[in-house]
């Protein structure tokens, strides 16, 4: 589906007006080949679906498209190249029942499915190979191709190749999070996926979608959209608390969100984050998870660490629609909502929020904690963390 653009076989259309020559792309004109025609190709239509590649777990359903209407004469190709011949779409993304919520894990697991596959068709040596798979490299396009165990003091020859990870699996993610954090002032995150489509790591946009580019979450939240929704409020608050004391930084009006707070933590190491509601439940206490971008270049002068205080942005809504005849705040950003409703739109009889993605069952207004968490408010069991309250804290 997805190939590599020119080769360097002497004769092949490497550009515009060029092809290879000993070697290198050079022009017609250079290597003394000007042909009499030029002609650039025309895609043609756009062939059917194919069914999704998994009934759960992230599948992925492509289309195809030929260069040949018309075909190119002495030309590489059509506009955008090979990039724009296939459209790829994420479908069932639901969870598997035996899917990992942990990718490493889950990576583990779709390997091994190819190495079943293999070991079932007789492409692998049972004696020589078990189902165990894993990523044949955690680096390059090699997070797609897998790599299965062997049995015994079996020791498969070098470059040995065991087959491509199923399409959908996740793959290497630090170009995006390079991404996210150099496109913008702040570190707001693009909606990009990585995933395994045919042996390549693939960035399908906000849209669960792959043709040439990819669409993009704007500072609003909206995919593809031109930031025109809403209004940006960012700034740096650099004073520094005394030793055992807390100071407040910054009040975020209700209706906020795509909050995001960032710092240098050489400076900030021994300063703690919280994060609190109007009625002082922490909703962020004292770990907040981060990343890093590393710079590794040598350093020509001395250098000192400086202060850059600590920056935060966060997206307010310009209008907004509420329901049950509440009325928009525009100076808050939220809904006023009449006696007797509630929520963000005005939606709920409950006056209640439920945390870590607990549902709420508006019947009864409490909150339907999944496992791991516990009480009205479904907050994380001792020992446990994350969004979900799935991961296990480090001891």
């Amino acid at each position: 589906m997805f190939n590599h653009g020119w080769q360097d076989i002497p004769g092949s259309y490497c550009g515009e007006g060029k092809i290879c020559f000993k070697l290198t792309c050079t022009t017609f004109a250079d290597a003394r080949q000007t042909p009499k025609i030029i002609r650039p190709g025309g895609w043609g239509p756009w062939g059917a679906w194919q069914s999704c590649s998994r009934t759960c777990g992230v599948g992925v359903t492509y289309r195809r498209r030929r260069c040949n209407n018309p075909s190119p004469i002495n030309h590489p190709g059509c506009e955008g190249g090979d990039s724009n011949a296939n459209e790829a779409k994420i479908c069932n993304s639901e969870p598997c029942s035996d899917d990992s919520p942990k990718q490493a894990d889950l990576i583990k697991q779709r390997a091994s499915e190819t190495c079943l596959t293999m070991l079932e068709n007789k492409v692998l040596n049972s004696s020589e190979y078990n189902s165990t798979g894993d990523r044949y490299s955690h680096s390059g396009n090699y997070v797609c191709e897998v790599r299965c165990k062997e049995v015994g003091n079996f020791k498969s020859p070098y470059f040995t190749r065991f087959g491509l990870m199923p399409h959908g699996t996740p793959c290497d993610a630090k170009v995006i999070k390079y991404m996210d954090f150099m496109s913008s002032p702040w570190p707001r995150k693009k909606g990009l996926t990585p995933i395994c489509l045919e042996g390549y790591c693939r960035i399908f946009g906000c849209d669960d979608a792959f043709l040439g580019g990819t669409k993009e979450f704007d500072e609003c939240g909206v995919c593809g959209g031109d930031g025109s929704t809403c209004d940006v409020i960012q700034g740096t608050f650099t004073g520094i608390p005394g030793e055992g004391n807390r100071t407040l930084m910054i009040e975020i009006p209700k209706g906020a969100y795509n909050i995001q707070i960032w710092f240098n933590y050489w400076i900030m190491e021994n300063n703690f984050i919280e994060m609190y509601d109007k009625d002082d439940v922490p909703v962020i206490g004292s770990h907040v998870g981060s990343s890093w971008v590393w710079n590794t270049d040598e350093s020509k002068n001395p250098n000192a660490l400086e202060n850059k205080g600590i920056h935060y942005a966060y997206s307010l809504p310009k209008t907004g629609e509420c329901k049950n005849n509440g009325t928009y705040n525009l100076k808050l950003r939220t809904c006023d909502c009449p006696t007797g409703f509630y929520g963000a739109d005005c939606d709920s009889r409950c006056n209640i929020y439920c945390f870590n993605g607990a549902a709420l069952d508006e019947s009864t207004c409490t909150c339907q904690c999944k496992e791991h968490q516990t009480g009205s408010y479904c907050k994380c069991e001792t020992g446990y963390t994350g969004k979900d309250c799935t991961e296990k804290k480090s001891e």
